[in-house]
């Protein structure tokens, strides 16, 4: 018995050695006299490169130094072709027409969030919600809200600094736990209304959030599924009980592109768990990136004793030039006029952007096509193929225009000029992810001033 086994298992790892092999000595797939993108070796049906790919920064720096800026990957029975390098990048977002986003929305919508197909494929998702929506989402419209944010973050950050006088120091407090709530709640509020369950629905998100990646996988078998879609379900339980509540009241606070896309989606007819996940995706939005990105920037900051000290300094004078002199009066300030208040603190949240984001966008390619190489090459992308941008490794290579220290966080990298430093590649394309002050590290940061300790600054 003992051999028999010891027998299929070396058939079976025979297998996949000769796998391995042929799949090396396969001929490079051509389109129209074209290469097509080389596909990255992998061991495992199905499985593929998604174990390779848990490395992180290593396994990129090595399929970039072995493959080009441009190759596929097979993981968890998807292929999809990955762009590495920051003119590809611009290539891929500049032509919107033969890359499209949209298909990738609307899929999402159905796989993520648990929009009915039908839903999802009506004309007004298109014509109305998404464009009217990111339309709702330009700086100009989106300023009452970040007012609104404001206040709720004041709130929040005074009731965590005065729990922790009422404490004495006799227990540890987790930084990021609390940062989290903070923000989770002072956004949610803001954005959907102050009735929003803030409390109730934070560790059903977080459950949710993590299992982001299995729902997205279109291949995977629905059993395997099942555990996810059970995460998600619970987490729109909660947001149906709230959204059952809502008041007129209620939605003549919350921002105005979600009223508008929730009050279109009723007006179709469409179900109440539909608009309950359209409201999903929203709190997905929010809470994905942004949170993180604010944590990551205050933990780097208290590495560096010396630039905490100076942050702290540029707070309290730029407090002192308020009328009145408080930090409430400094977290409502226009967000043009925090970037120039307040120019070490933006300079450290760029620079987290740059060094801890690692969010990838997906195109879809609309025609047969031919992606130029920055060497003079080309490769061949066929229509349906979906194409991954993955900014950050083009942000930490030491070969890039980021220079040397490109693979190390440098608080006052941004202080200095674009030609000096490098060009930034945000998710998007643009400043979709998180800009600047429309980000929440500005609140957990500038609440340091005169008379609180370190500690009590960054709670």
């Amino acid at each position: 018995m003992a051999s028999l086994i010891i027998f299929s298992l070396a058939i079976f790892l025979g297998g996949l050695v000769l796998r391995r092999i042929l799949i090396t000595l396969v001929p490079v797939e051509k389109r129209h006299q074209v290469p097509r993108p080389s596909l990255v070796p992998n061991w495992i049906p199905f499985l593929g490169s998604a174990l390779s790919l848990a490395k992180g920064d290593d396994f990129w720096t090595k399929t970039l130094q072995a493959y080009g800026p441009v190759f596929r990957i097979l993981a968890m029975g998807e292929v999809r072709t990955f762009v590495i390098s920051p003119s590809l990048i611009s290539h891929v977002y500049r032509n919107s027409k033969s890359f499209s986003g949209r298909l990738m929305t609307t899929t999402f919508m159905t796989r993520i969030y648990g929009i009915s197909h039908e839903a999802t494929h009506s004309a007004i998702v298109g014509e109305q919600m998404i464009d009217a929506h990111y339309r709702d989402l330009q700086n100009h419209t989106v300023y009452e809200t970040i007012s609104k944010y404001a206040d709720q973050l004041e709130i929040g950050l005074r009731s965590c600094l005065d729990e922790m006088g009422d404490m004495n120091g006799e227990r540890e407090v987790d930084l990021g736990e609390e940062l989290f709530d903070i923000i989770y709640t002072a956004s949610t509020k803001a954005f959907f209304s102050p009735s929003f369950p803030s409390h109730a629905t934070i560790k059903p998100f977080l459950a949710f959030d993590q299992v982001v990646p299995i729902l997205a996988l279109g291949s995977l078998p629905n059993i395997l599924r099942r555990p996810a879609i059970r995460q998600r379900e619970n987490l729109k339980d909660r947001v149906e009980d709230w959204l059952a509540t809502v008041t007129h009241e209620d939605l003549e606070t919350m921002f105005v592109g979600e009223r508008d896309t929730l009050e279109t989606a009723k007006s179709e007819g469409w179900s109440v768990r539909d608009r309950v996940a359209l409201v999903l995706g929203e709190l997905w939005a929010l809470e994905a990136n942004a949170p993180y990105a604010a944590i990551w920037t205050i933990v780097e900051i208290l590495r560096r004793p010396k630039l905490l000290a100076e942050i702290r300094e540029e707070v309290v004078t730029a407090i002192s030039t308020q009328v009145p002199p408080t930090l409430s009066t400094l977290l409502h300030l226009p967000q043009s006029q925090l970037l120039t208040t307040l120019p070490l603190i933006n300079a450290a949240i760029q620079e987290t952007l740059r060094f801890h984001t690692a969010s990838f966008s997906l195109r879809v390619v609309e025609n047969d096509l031919t992606l130029p190489l920055p060497n003079g090459a080309r490769v061949a992308l066929i229509v349906g193929e979906e194409v991954v941008v993955a900014t950050r490794q083009c942000q930490i290579d030491p070969a890039s225009a980021w220079g040397d220290d490109a693979a190390v966080w440098d608080g006052k990298r941004f202080l200095r000029t674009e030609k000096e430093r490098g060009s930034m590649t945000p998710f998007g394309g643009g400043t979709t992810i998180v800009s600047s002050f429309s980000s929440p590290p500005l609140g957990d940061l500038a609440v340091s001033n005169s008379d609180r300790t370190t500690d009590e600054a960054f709670c």
